[in-house]
C-alpha cells in the first residue's frame, strides 16, 4: 500500500442553454484559470490550485447543453 497521496483534480461543469455546438464556443484553459466565450456566454474562472493544462479535457452534450472540463493537479 502506497503512502502518496491521492492526485487532485478540477471539475468544472458549465450550463450552456441554447448552445448546439461546441463551435460556437472557445474555451481556454491555463494552469490558473477557465476562460469561455461565444454562444451568448462569457466566463472567466479562477481555479483552486494549479492544474496541468496539456492534460485538460472538455466534453460538450448539446443534449443536456452543459461543458465539463477536467484537470489534473500541476506536479
Amino acid at each position: 500500500m502506497s503512502g502518496a497521496a491521492p492526485a487532485r483534480a478540477v471539475s468544472v461543469q458549465i450550463a450552456l442553454p441554447g448552445v448546439q455546438k461546441i463551435s460556437e464556443l472557445e474555451l481556454e484553459i491555463s494552469s490558473t484559470e477557465i476562460v469561455l466565450s461565444g454562444g451568448g456566454f462569457a466566463l472567466k474562472h479562477s481555479l483552486p490550485f494549479a492544474v496541468d493544462e496539456s492534460l485538460a479535457a472538455a466534453k460538450f452534450s448539446s443534449k443536456a447543453g452543459s461543458l465539463r472540463v477536467k484537470a489534473p493537479e500541476a506536479a
